[in-house]
Order: C-alpha cells, then structure tokens, then sequence
C-alpha cells in the first residue's frame, strides 16, 4: 500500500501516544481514519484533528462485541483497507507476586483481543483480496526485562501468531507487518499495572523517542510491506536487540 490516500484505516488505540500519532500520519497521507480505544473523550478529540476520520469506541477486552463492532467499521466507508493494532496495556510487578487475573487481563489484552479481532476482520480481507495487517509489538518480545514477564510473553506471542498467519494469507495476498518500537515518550509506563492490577504510576528511566518521529518511521515502513521494522531512536533498546542475536548471556548480564 505505497499510496495511503483515500485508503480506510482501522487504528485500533488511537486516543493517546504511538496510535494517536499514526493515525495522525495516516489522515496527513490521504487516508480515511477509523479511530478506536475505550475512552470517548480521548478519542473525540483526536477526531477533531482529523478532517476524514470516524470514532468507533472499542474494548480489547470485550471479544464478544468484535462481530458488530467490524461490521460498524466497515459501514463508515464501505469498506477496510488496514488495521493498526495499537491497543495494550503494560506491567510494572514481579512474576512471582501477578496475580493469575492480572496476567491474563494483560495476555487477553495485548494477545488475545488483537487475535480475535483480527480474526473477525478477516473475512472482509478474504473477500476483497485485499488488506494489511500492522501489529505493534515491541523491543521486550525480544528482549526481556525483569517485572515485565506476561507483557513480554504476550508480545512475544504476537510474533508467532502473525508470522504463522502471514504465511496462511500469502497466495491472497493479505500483508502482515509486525512494529517493533523500542523506547518511545508515552505513558504506558505510568500506565503499566502492578501486581493488583492498578497503574504503576512509574515513569521510565528511558529518553525514548518521539511519538511524531515514530509514527513516521512507521507509516514508511508500513508503505514498504516490510514483514518486521524496528521504530525508534539508536538507543539502549536497538542495541540490546542487536546484541541479543549474537551474545545472549551478555544481554541477560546487562539486563540484570
């Protein structure tokens, strides 16, 4: 998808930070923006920067509303071009004191609900013949950091996922591109739940890129059907990636 004007895109945590910026990417591009997330508010106003846009309020946890909420996406503008998966939630606790509920708030979240909604899009890609999938995963599916275990499980999971399912989409073809951000400037640290499920409220030690620079990166990549982009500045987060392919233990060494 090299030209994204009057394309319909589905960005799916579009309230705040990375999903904000790209959907304010997508809509400078050309395109026809879907915006989703739970919050109303938020989303409004994001929408008020956005001439071609509609707002479509949306809970990953809440698979049981996936079928109708496609079906009302789609009526916007006839039709769906992409989805960005945007949506997630972090974790600031040890694995030791998460509790089971906590965890799978986490996993249904970052896992399960793209999963779901994905595959309840895919029907409509399969009938046009056409669709790309774009999933933001991140540099600690690769990388893991201790009080991070079911976020990174779960990011780690949406790799094996959608490269399976690029491979089943391949004769249609239908893309898939799979975002790996590293350090970005948002709140999903703050935002990241503890042990008992409440914000962290922590603040990251990381710089980390700009949303704006990010979102760039990765409307370009996304343009390009890359299966798999790194998004972010040269940081700590690149490096330990790199270095994670060759020397393992040096990796763990410096993460401990």
């Amino acid at each position: 998808m090299k030209n994204y004007k009057e394309k319909v895109i589905w960005v799916i945590g579009a309230s705040s930070g990375f999903g904000e910026a790209l959907a304010y990417q997508f809509a400078k591009q050309g395109a026809n923006v879907i915006l989703s997330a739970r919050r109303t508010q938020e989303l409004e106003l994001v929408q008020s920067n956005i001439k071609d846009s509609r707002v479509l309020v949306l809970d990953l946890l809440e698979s049981y509303s996936f079928d109708e909420k496609v079906k009302e996406a789609i009526s916007f503008f006839g039709c769906i071009d992409m989805v960005v998966h945007c949506g997630g939630v972090g974790q600031n606790g040890t694995a030791l004191e998460t509790s089971e509920e906590v965890a799978r708030t986490i996993f249904d979240t970052n896992y399960f609900g793209v999963v779901e909604l994905t595959r309840h899009l895919l029907p409509h890609f399969i009938e046009r013949r056409l669709g790309h999938i774009v999933v933001v995963s991140g540099v600690l599916a690769q990388v893991a950091l201790p009080g991070r275990s079911s976020y990174c499980g779960a990011k780690a999971a949406l790799h094996g996922y959608f490269n399976s399912l690029r491979a089943e989409l391949a004769r249609i073809p239908i893309d898939v591109t799979i975002l790996i951000p590293s350090f970005l400037q948002t709140a999903l640290t703050k935002k990241s739940l503890n042990e008992f499920g409440q914000a962290s409220g922590k603040e990251s030690d990381a710089p980390g890129c700009k949303v704006d620079k990010a979102a760039q990166q990765a409307v370009k990549a996304i343009a390009k059907r890359k299966f798999q982009s790194y998004i972010g500045n040269w940081d700590k987060g690149k490096l330990m990636l790199v270095l994670n392919r060759w020397v393992p233990n040096l990796v763990f060494y410096l993460v401990r």
